[in-house]
């Protein structure tokens, strides 16, 4: 399961932060930071699960999400020189990393469904702002999600 993960995700993560810092946008190359750190830390959550049928010990991805949500959603809305669609995107796309609270498979289905619903709508106002540097970003962000 890590390695299939690994396989399918990383090589998306260079093209992905390419994108954030060809925007020259810090608040969108630090919120990237911030979002590839979620997504590299999926190995160690997976690793925990492979080890323990119910494992206790994932608070820390939890907090790590919950964190970054808040973070992201603070930068949205008190910081304006950064761009609020794309840190809409940060904001909606942390709901995927919350498939560990779902025991539920049919719940968790409609959960990403949802939030892959909720990026794109704001991905959809940055395509038709058809600024080519922030339509990459957008597109290697979906890519990556």
């Amino acid at each position: 399961m890590i390695k299939i993960w690994q396989m399918e995700v990383e090589p998306k993560i260079k093209p992905f932060k390419a994108a954030s810092d060809a925007l020259g946008i810090k608040q969108v190359s630090t919120a990237a930071d911030q979002y590839v750190a979620l997504v590299n830390a999926q190995t160690a959550v997976f690793a925990t699960i492979c080890k323990f049928k119910k494992p206790s010990m994932l608070n820390w991805i939890s907090n790590r999400i919950g964190e970054a949500n808040t973070e992201f959603a603070r930068v949205k809305q008190k910081d304006f020189k950064s761009p609020p669609n794309h840190m809409q995107c940060f904001v909606d796309a942390t709901a995927m990393f919350c498939y560990l609270g779902f025991d539920d498979t049919e719940t968790l289905k409609e959960v990403i469904k949802d939030s892959c619903g909720q990026i794109d709508f704001y991905g959809n106002k940055i395509l038709k702002e058809d600024k080519e540097p922030h339509t990459k970003w957008y597109n290697a962000f979906r890519d990556l999600n």
